[in-house]
């Protein structure tokens, strides 16, 4: 699970162009192979307006 989990930051740091908001459909993709839902992906990006800079 460790390996998945490091690949997967490795990933999106690979080839996540062009800031947060640009890597948050590959983040989507991604997080879907770990178990978490739309709502919870969703209250999680919420949580990005609230606190500067987490995307980035």
């Amino acid at each position: 699970m460790l390996i998945k989990l490091f690949i997967t930051f490795l990933k999106i740091g690979f080839l996540g162009f062009g800031g947060g908001y640009a890597m948050l459909s590959l983040i989507f993709e991604e997080m879907l192979s770990f178990g978490m839902t739309i709502e919870q992906y969703a209250d999680l990006n919420a949580l990005d307006v609230l606190i500067p800079g987490p995307i980035a």
